[in-house]
């Protein structure tokens, strides 16, 4: 069904244009750090702000280690940026986000809305191959 789709999204888009992406996360990231600082500072000391800190810091970790593997070239063996369980995580929550921007998008009659989560959906699928096939070649070697 998307097998097309797959083999595209598996190449790599070269060099220069991971560099620039890279540039891009790591902004995002220093931004985020930035944020847990700033909230860090201000909220008082409670469960639900520790929490929401620790919450917020998993995912800056996360998105520099995306920086420093896009910006340094540091793959994981099996050739992607993060673990393929990973990837399905996200895939999911953005697969069941889209369904949910599809349904709001009809029922509001925003339709342009609703195309744009279509396109999302068939995305996660396509990347849901990806993961599929990376996961199979992980547990081979």
């Amino acid at each position: 069904m998307f097998k097309g789709t797959t083999k595209q999204l598996a190449s790599s888009p070269g060099r220069g244009f991971e560099i620039t992406i890279g540039i891009l996360v790591a902004f995002a990231a220093v931004i985020f750090w930035w944020l847990i600082w700033v909230i860090g500072s201000s909220v008082p000391i409670a469960l639900d702000s520790i929490i929401g800190i620790f919450v917020m810091a998993l995912i800056a970790i996360w998105i520099s280690q995306l920086s420093y593997r896009l910006l340094f070239n540091k793959r994981r063996k099996d050739g992607g940026l993060f673990a393929a369980w990973s990837l399905k995580v996200w895939l999911v929550f953005l697969g069941i986000s889209s369904v949910a921007m599809v349904a709001l998008g009809l029922t509001t009659s925003e339709y342009r809305m609703a195309l744009g989560a279509t396109g999302m959906f068939v995305a996660c699928v396509a990347g849901w191959q990806v993961a599929k096939r990376r996961s199979q070649c992980s547990t081979k070697t």
